[in-house]
């Protein structure tokens, strides 16, 4: 049922992934494409000037935000833009909810890199917090009762979410993912962990040290999010724990104060809490 709301790589995405590939990348070309566009254009003035990326006057000017957003991040941007419009149909979920998550994963993905120095580029992990999930929205838009599915699975820390979805959907929102960002052309090492990463064994089953590296920031990431946000932990995080902290070599006593350090900036950078 699910392919029915599967939706094709958008004109602008695969007219900006050919620049990106190009040994000598037109960035200028890139910013003209984007200003073709109102809303990609906000969402990019927007990124540029949020208090997570620092800049010390406000950016007006596409090209001047193409070049400090740099191209990886420029082309993530768009794909996550296309992709939340693509799959703006009835669903059981929020939408707004769901990227609005995924979104703050993705900025807390670059706190936890800034404060471990993550070996991962910025981009490619600002990409694992952004598209990690992808899947949901298709799912959430075949299956009527997938909210139900959600609430459930959201307070069982004992099952696999995967293992469940396939049991009941025959089809897991990993499996969706991947199908998706593998079709719009998202990095390989992306969508090798948009499908792995509830899987318990995949620190052993992603074929990179470098991608084991980017799930163990997302996994905490998602940990982060879920403590302060809804105040429990994620459902993945007994299972996760130990690996994050040898995959990224944190002992166990510094990840507590290392996951409230990172939840304060990122809370503050949100304007969420008073930075008195």
């Amino acid at each position: 049922m699910w392919p029915q709301v599967y939706p094709p790589k958008p004109v602008v995405v695969s007219a900006l992934q050919p620049i990106a590939a190009d040994d000598a990348p037109d960035i200028m070309g890139v910013a003209r494409l984007i200003s073709q566009d109102v809303g990609l254009s906000g969402v990019v003035l927007k990124q540029v000037n949020s208090a997570f990326f620092g800049m010390r006057r406000k950016v007006s000017d596409i090209q001047q935000a193409a070049v400090l957003l740099g191209l990886d991040k420029i082309i993530h941007l768009v794909t996550a833009y296309e992709m939340r419009k693509a799959l703006s149909g009835k669903a059981c979920i929020s939408m707004e909810r769901f990227w609005d998550t995924s979104c703050d994963t993705a900025r807390v993905c670059t706190l936890i890199a800034h404060e471990l120095d993550a070996r991962v580029p910025l981009e490619d992990l600002y990409a694992v917090g952004l598209f990690h999930d992808c899947g949901i929205p298709p799912m959430a838009m075949c299956f009527p009762d997938y909210r139900d599915y959600l609430q459930q699975a959201n307070r069982d820390y004992q099952q696999v979410m995967t293992e469940t979805e396939l049991r009941r959907y025959r089809i897991s929102h990993a499996q969706v993912g991947y199908a998706l960002a593998t079709s719009w052309n998202i990095p390989p090492g992306i969508c090798e962990i948009v499908l792995q990463h509830h899987e318990p064994d995949a620190w052993g089953g992603l074929p990179a040290a470098e991608l084991r590296v980017a799930l163990a920031v997302l996994k905490l990431a998602e940990q982060v999010v879920d403590a302060h946000r809804r105040k429990t932990d994620n459902i993945d995080w007994s299972r996760a724990r130990e690996p994050v902290c040898k995959v990224l070599g944190v002992e166990q006593g510094d990840l507590e104060s290392l996951m409230d350090r990172v939840g304060r900036q990122w809370l503050v950078a949100a304007g969420s809490v008073d930075t008195q």
